[in-house]
């Protein structure tokens, strides 16, 4: 009674809500995220030391940064390497639509560097909770972002389509959720309205609405009635932290992300083989003097130089590693505070839109197939690959085949037919029903000729899903790291030839392995995965779970010595 007595003052007292002048600590217009001259300088030395091929590694001044929406951009480079004298003192800013990039680079190493954000989510104090629990009134603090599209473009379209919520005890920090629950949360914010808003502590009153209500068998409600408890909405579809895009044998020691508008880090579709070492993803306290050292002379330095606790490091997954020939290596580091899965290491899966064979029995084991790109990878196939063939819904072995030719096709009517799969797919007899990340708008579908096919009839339309060798990601490691803290699982293990091993991995979902026809990630044949001899603390129950169909394949999976405390 009393958190909705206070709510009730507050809007009798108050002026007309939306006539309220709410000052704000981000990046509301493009006039505050525009690149500072010592960054663009930055870069520009960067570009010319790539250009001049020297293996010297380039040192860079202790400093902060300020990039704003313009990512800072390794690419083309070849034996780079880039480092400060002191990582702490040396702070690559961002806003939501920029990153650190690696693009298109051999043997790039980075080194002492901290990537960080101006804030990329809205976060405050929980008010009161609708009987229902359909929805919440919060006070969330001016010097964050607010959960507004008509104040906040990163609430807007294209933004809002997975507007997620978390809650966050007063006195530990830590996020409210069952301890039993392997998987995520899964709260997500239909609509808000501004009720009021208070210039004398900074803040604004909205009532936020849920696509449904709050699921108690995840979030307790009784900790939720805990004083003083907090909440972070946040939108994901900004630009990754660190994007490493095409790129073989990259290291990263030492580094640091303290803040992310999506995923920490994406190291996609490249020789891979990156290291990761002494790295860090996990939240820091943002003051306002960080802020004033950034725009002197601007409205930032006037505002309060107090302390802003962030809740979270990024607003979706930790890292998420995919479509590399090799997976990654993560040692020594921690991944924390995320607004997703702490981990993903997968490949793409695509579907078979159709197959047809060679007349001639001259050319036995020859076939044709039409595939979507929905795994995005088919673009970097290139003969001699080697694609394996699985049934779309029991993943069971197929057959597999070498690529000879592959090309985008342009046939308006395979194309309609592509953009009409996903509708048929959902219904009987295939029932499968599939995320809008495997069915992007401007998908492509690929020709390929196969050779070596062994059992070409075993391929059918819609009912087939392959995999690509040359971006299996196999291969990784995962060693010896505290990953802890994550709105979802701890970590997704989807490709062969992996191990995880002797790690603490707290405070979040369970560790899954295998494929997720789903999300069209994963190898329904992947084998040989070691998780042994890791802690689990607080990470639902069953701490590991296996998809039923590596089982059913007969797959090769150590699980051992792992401790539950």
């Amino acid at each position: 009674l009393l958190p909705l007595l206070l709510f009730l003052v507050l809007i009798e007292v108050g002026a007309s809500p939306h006539s309220q002048n709410i000052v704000v600590g981000y990046d509301r217009g493009e006039q505050d995220c525009i690149i500072s001259a010592e960054a663009a300088l930055l870069q520009e030395k960067v570009n010319m030391a790539i250009s001049s091929r020297k293996s010297e590694p380039m040192t860079i001044e202790p400093r902060d940064y300020f990039f704003g929406n313009t990512s800072f951009v390794i690419g083309n480079a070849e034996n780079f390497h880039l480092s400060s004298p002191n990582g702490s003192l040396t702070t690559f800013w961002f806003c939501v639509k920029a990153g650190f990039v690696v693009q298109g680079s051999i043997n790039v190493s980075v080194t002492n560097i901290t990537v960080d954000f101006l804030p990329t989510l809205a976060q405050g104090t929980l008010v009161s909770l609708s009987q229902d629990q359909t929805s919440f009134v919060a006070a969330f603090d001016n010097r964050f972002r607010l959960p507004d599209y008509s104040l906040d473009f990163f609430f807007a379209q294209p933004y809002n389509t997975s507007i997620k919520i978390a809650f966050w005890a007063n006195k530990s920090l830590a996020m409210i959720r069952n301890s039993s629950v392997p998987g995520a949360i899964n709260m997500f914010m239909k609509e808000s309205s501004l009720l009021f808003s208070n210039t004398t502590d900074n803040t604004s009153l909205y009532n936020i609405t849920m696509n449904f209500p709050i699921p108690t068998d995840r979030v307790p409600l009784p900790l939720l009635q805990q004083p003083g408890v907090m909440v972070t909405v946040f939108p994901r579809g900004g630009q990754h932290s660190l994007l490493i895009n095409n790129s073989t044998n990259t290291v990263i020691d030492n580094v640091s992300i303290f803040g992310g508008s999506s995923m920490g880090v994406v190291d996609m579709m490249g020789g891979g083989n990156t290291s990761f070492s002494n790295f860090k993803i996990a939240r820091r306290p943002f003051s306002q003097s960080m802020l004033s050292k950034l725009k002197k002379g601007t409205s930032f330095a006037k505002r309060r130089n107090d302390v802003m606790m962030r809740l979270m490091s990024t607003n979706a997954d930790g890292v998420h590693s995919t479509n590399n020939m090799h997976g990654p290596s993560i040692v020594e580091s921690e991944i924390s505070f995320t607004g997703d899965d702490l981990g993903n290491i997968c490949c793409g899966m695509n579907i078979v839109l159709n197959v047809s064979f060679p007349k001639s029995t001259d050319e036995n084991g020859t076939m044709t197939v039409f595939m979507m790109d929905n795994g995005h990878n088919l673009a970097q196939t290139a003969p001699g690959d080697i694609v394996t063939f699985y049934h779309l819904n029991s993943l069971a072995f197929q057959t597999n085949g070498t690529v000879v030719s592959i090309a985008v096709t342009t046939d308006p009517s395979v194309l309609r037919f592509a953009h009409e799969s996903r509708n048929i797919l959902a219904q009987t007899p295939y029932d499968a029903v599939f995320q809008d990340a495997a069915f992007r708008s401007d998908m492509s579908v690929y020709h390929l000729t196969l050779s070596n096919v062994d059992a070409p009839g075993a391929v059918a339309p819609l009912w087939s899903i392959s995999t690509l060798s040359s971006s299996s990601n196999s291969h990784a490691v995962v060693r010896n790291n505290h990953i802890h803290d994550g709105y979802a699982r701890v970590w997704i293990v989807k490709t062969s030839l992996s191990s995880y091993t002797n790690n603490l991995m707290e405070r979040s979902g369970g560790i899954h392995i295998g494929p997720e026809q789903t999300w069209c990630e994963g190898n329904p044949g992947e084998s040989f995965v070691t998780v042994a001899n890791n802690l689990f603390h607080l990470i639902g129950t069953p701490p590991v779970s296996i998809q039923p169909s590596l089982l059913q394949n007969h797959a090769a999976l150590t699980i051992r010595n792992n401790t539950i405390v």
